[in-house]
């Protein structure tokens, strides 16, 4: 059996020191967010059926030959006689769809939803045509009913979340529902920081202990899930006033850092850490935003307004000899209510007469779940 073990500080140390460091017959740690052995997030260019398209947790979603589930997008490529004007006009130009929204459902119904094109590639550059016209390459704006069904980023008490609205940033955000996910995430490689960035992050990281110096967990034994982060946001400023440990988590909830990608299976040890620790605090609404997954706080925002019962975020279910039986992402123990992300998980607690929910569940029949989530049981 190999054994993947994460060298990095060491190799970096050793670097500045003056050693040659060689790496014959190892094998290189994992990035950040890509943990052991995970299917890589790959570019959907062929033809498919859109039959095939369907969705996770409310979100586009296409299996790809691999089986593996991948995030996607729906857009008309075809802009017919409103060609020229969507050329120069962008809000002439058909919006994209990032969920199963209604105006999709609507299509699908009244048989036009064969009009649309698939697509994974989050740059924002859309091939559109039209009459007596070439494919280009022009920017499209989301659907606002996409972001309405989500909630995304708080959108019903916030409208300028359509106009700031980034597709990478809305990958990264729903990223722990997804198995496959973008090769490049932590932004450690992308020519923007200093040649020296590696040893400087490891040095600052080991200075900290390893812990996030936001919600304080001890990475220690998961030094791959701590990341060292530049407060200003310009990455040549080195300076230690700068620098801030932060774990993934923590770090993805930053300001800018929309393009951190964490896998669902790195949420749970994270949180797993924080709770033995004695580092998950749920005292008022600030704490549970602070440590649940960024692809429910439009859920929970929501439940915040509507002034639901505040939910117990990373819900440890125990089985008859006090072991874990399944991990539930938001919890609220004496209704019996929960939200789940991982089917396994799901269906252990339905069977032990817990009401699971999807987030997409919960966001469209919100008026059932508020009052199923604010009853007691006895």
């Amino acid at each position: 059996m190999k054994i993947k073990v994460d060298f990095s500080d060491l190799f970096a140390c050793a670097k500045e020191m003056g050693a040659t460091i060689v790496k014959e017959n190892m094998i290189s740690s994992p990035n950040a967010s890509h943990g052991l052995s995970r299917e890589e997030w790959a570019p959907i260019k062929k033809e498919i059926d859109l039959n095939e398209i369907g969705s996770t947790q409310g979100l586009l979603r296409f299996i790809d030959e691999r089986g593996v589930d991948q995030q996607v997008l729906l857009y008309i490529e075809d802009h017919g006689w409103s060609i020229e004007d969507a050329l120069y006009d962008i809000k002439k130009r058909r919006k994209f769809h990032v969920a199963d929204c209604s105006t999709l459902q609507k299509k699908r119904g009244d048989g036009t939803f064969e009009r649309y094109v698939m697509t994974n590639d989050f740059s924002n550059q859309f091939s559109i045509t039209g009459m007596e016209k070439k494919s280009v390459k022009v920017e499209l704006q989301v659907c606002k009913n996409c972001l309405k069904s989500l909630n995304y980023k708080n959108y019903s008490c916030n409208l300028d979340v359509f106009n700031k609205f980034s597709i990478s940033e809305f990958f990264a955000t729903y990223s722990s529902f997804f198995a496959s996910l973008p090769s490049r995430v932590s932004g450690e490689d992308d020519g923007s920081y200093t040649d020296d960035w590696k040893i400087i992050s490891a040095k600052y990281r080991a200075s900290k202990n390893y812990s996030c110096e936001y919600c304080a967990v001890d990475l220690s034994k998961n030094k791959h899930l701590l990341h060292t982060h530049h407060k200003s946001g310009v990455k040549t400023n080195n300076n230690l006033y700068n620098l801030q440990a932060l774990c993934i988590d923590c770090h993805r909830k930053q300001a800018h850092h929309g393009h951190l990608f964490v896998h669902h299976e790195d949420m749970v040890t994270i949180n797993n850490l924080r709770r033995n620790q004695g580092q998950l605090k749920q005292d008022n609404w600030r704490e549970v935003f602070k440590f649940a997954d960024a692809a429910l706080h439009g859920l929970l925002a929501k439940c915040e307004h509507d002034r639901c019962i505040k939910p117990v975020v990373a819900y440890e279910m125990l089985g008859g000899s006090d072991e874990i039986i399944a991990e539930l992402e938001l919890a609220w123990p004496k209704s019996k209510n929960c939200i789940v992300i991982n089917d396994d998980h799901a269906r252990v607690a339905r069977s032990h007469g817990w009401h699971v929910w999807t987030m997409i569940e919960a966001m469209d029949d919100f008026l059932n779940f508020k009052v199923s989530v604010n009853e007691s049981r006895h």
